[in-house]
């Protein structure tokens, strides 16, 4: 007979391979809680634009950036523009480490010390030579566009002395273009087209953005810009962990949709279809939304609703035209919810990653499918033997008052 530990350790070996069976192969990166520090307000106010979008956040002293210890409690930190009047030495090397380890960091016309400080490969600048005007700027970047609801914006210069981008390196983001007015090298006034006026990069983990303009003086639809500009830092985290996925598995990434909504509201964004393999991705933190997919002609194609981000949608061979995906929100825990939805395509005859392209499942799949048969194969040979076991007849008892005959015990050994 099997001893019965050994049943019950083939018992526990089961359930722990029927989890592993049921569990998904590789659970998807959660975004840690967002955590945003600010700088005191000079002459820019990146404050106000956080309490429109009602983000909590934590004021920290100019010299704290020099303070590993304490950039190390925020995820996402705001410099305003004057925030290096009190320091004799920017922090360089606290602020790349910052940012390399994963941090988001933000800094508006005069913080481009920070920046000139930490990366002087990625950006060039001007000084501050540039005087008050107001400009008409191209917004480059689409997800921004739609966020705003416009390509063009108009930007106040408020003070005179703001600081131009000269010139950006390979692999720096452009989200907007201005044409503006400043000293040539002549010292003659000269114009400038296009000229970069939001820009991000990325760098080790994190990210950086920087605009040569101040926030809190533009109109209501410039604040639109403004609130998207916070999205960036905010949802870097969740974003990059889905387009690494993505880019992983050979998408071409088409359209990068940052954005809140409100409990009950519906999100919509589109993207043109060329009849390849499309991808649909929607990343957030936490409570459930849903992701739904529309074809050209307005029928539902897939909808999901889960709270395991990111919900993922495929459409092998997409037909040509306008495709639409919509974010869904029921529940919420607070208001202008933050999310990342995008679009990416691929050529069908293209392999990557370990998505199976049909038939046999592929290695993700692998594991818990031997995991599933061989924890069956346990539990039923378990039961099989219990059955045999409980099934057989036991020795009849004894009557009553029957006692066992005396048996002599064995002679001692002779001497």
């Amino acid at each position: 007979m099997v001893p019965k530990w050994v049943w019950r350790g083939a018992l526990a070996i089961a359930i722990a391979l029927v989890f592993l069976a049921v569990a998904p192969a590789s659970q998807p990166a959660r975004a840690r809680g967002v955590n945003i520090a600010v700088t005191p307000e000079v002459y820019d106010h990146m404050q106000y634009v956080l309490d429109r979008l009602g983000y909590a956040y934590t004021e920290i002293q100019n010299d704290d950036l020099a303070n590993q210890a304490v950039t190390s409690l925020y995820t996402s930190i705001f410099i305003n523009c004057g925030s290096t009047d009190s320091l004799p030495e920017r922090p360089a090397a606290e602020i790349r480490q910052f940012v390399q380890n994963g941090g988001t960091l933000y800094a508006s016309d005069w913080a481009y010390e920070y920046i000139e400080a930490a990366w002087p490969e990625k950006l060039e600048f001007a000084g501050t030579i540039a005087d008050e005007q107001t400009v008409e700027g191209t917004i480059t970047d689409a997800g921004m566009r739609d966020f705003v609801g416009q390509d063009t914006l108009s930007i106040f210069y408020d003070l005179s002395g703001w600081v131009p981008i000269t010139q950006v390196s390979a692999g720096v983001d452009v989200y907007m273009r201005n044409t503006v007015e400043y000293p040539g090298p002549s010292s003659d006034l000269e114009t400038h087209p296009n000229i970069p006026v939001v820009v991000g990069f990325s760098y080790g983990s994190g990210y950086v953005v920087y605009t040569s303009f101040h926030e809190a003086v533009q109109d209501a639809t410039a604040l639109k810009l403004m609130e998207y500009l916070v999205l960036i830092p905010v949802t870097h985290e969740l974003w990059a962990a889905a387009r690494q996925s993505l880019e992983a598995q050979g998408f071409t990434i088409l359209v990068v949709n940052r954005g809140v909504i409100d409990v009950e509201e519906t999100r919509t964004f589109s993207v043109t279809s060329s009849q390849r393999d499309l991808r649909f991705v929607l990343t957030f933190e936490d409570p459930a939304l849903t992701l739904r997919v529309k074809r050209p002609n307005g029928e539902v194609f897939d909808e999901i609703t889960s709270s395991t981000p990111p919900i993922t949608i495929d459409v092998p061979g997409a037909e040509a035209g306008a495709w639409t995906f919509e974010v869904v929100a029921n529940d919420l825990p607070y208001a202008n919810f933050p999310f990342v939805a995008a679009a990416a395509e691929k050529d069908p005859a293209s392999t990557g990653g370990d998505t199976p392209a049909g038939g046999a499942p592929g290695p993700s799949l692998l594991l818990p499918t031997l995991a599933a048969v061989a924890a069956v194969a346990i539990v039923v040979g378990y039961l099989f033997m219990r059955r045999r076991m409980t099934g057989r007849t036991p020795p009849p008892e004894a009557p009553p008052g029957y006692q066992e005959p005396w048996t002599p015990p064995p002679p001692p050994p002779p001497p």
